[in-house]
């Protein structure tokens, strides 16, 4: 845990944006966006899936965004 907070830490203060990968639930996601990851991939977001299928999902529904509040 500290060493996800330290990194985002240094990240933030080289004026880096922080990836968070591999995130699979929402306990996790909360806890990365409250050490300051600013974006994050994983399931907990979505499955992989063919290219076309992330056209028609991503591009046509508004996704609900992890916040911090």
């Amino acid at each position: 845990m500290a060493c996800a907070f330290e990194a985002a830490s240094l990240s933030k203060q080289l004026g880096l944006t922080v990836v968070a990968e591999g995130i699979e639930d929402r306990a996790t996601a909360d806890f990365l966006v409250s050490m300051g990851c600013e974006e994050g991939q994983g399931y907990f977001f979505g499955r992989p899936m063919p290219a076309q299928a992330f056209v028609k999902q991503f591009l046509t529904v508004e996704l609900e965004a992890v916040s911090a509040a």
